[in-house]
């Protein structure tokens, strides 16, 4: 019996592409880019992220995090304070022009979701998440092993 194998690299590109397309046309419409809207909904759901914290959910190195902090300020959309507990550290919040906007990411985050969930069902489409999210844990944890052993 010849069993198919599915390469997972390319599966999981493939379906992340199609939602990035799709959220990165939704940007668009606000004038964004996908990783400033990654970046203005991160900062919505957790207001005073550091940009460490924030490079870390975005994949990204701390530098090209603070250009972008550094633009979305420019435009508005982004006000940084001064940690009151640490004084060298700079704390991230959304201003409050930005909340249309996120609302609006928001909008096509839970349409995406909503395609998920319609093709899927309730039940696998939890599961994906939950499989997805052990995944990178498990994918995240050797990297950063890695890192440290060199």
């Amino acid at each position: 019996m010849h069993f198919v194998t599915q390469d997972t690299r390319l599966l999981l590109s493939r379906a992340a592409r199609t939602a990035t397309r799709y959220f990165q046309e939704r940007a668009a419409e606000v004038e964004l880019s996908v990783v400033q809207g990654q970046a203005l909904m991160e900062l919505d759901t957790h207001p005073g992220i550091t940009v460490g914290a924030l490079s870390a959910t975005l994949s990204k190195d701390q530098a090209s995090t603070s250009i972008l902090i550094d633009k979305m300020m420019t435009l508005g959309l982004v006000r940084r304070e001064t940690d009151p507990a640490d004084r060298r550290r700079a704390r991230l919040f959304a201003s409050a022009q930005a909340e249309p906007i996120v609302k609006h990411l928001e909008l096509a985050r839970d349409d995406i979701n909503r395609l998920v969930f319609d093709a899927l069902g309730r039940d696998r489409s939890q599961a994906l998440v939950a499989l997805l999210a052990e995944f990178l844990a498990a994918i995240e944890g050797t990297e950063a092993a890695s890192e440290n052993s060199v």
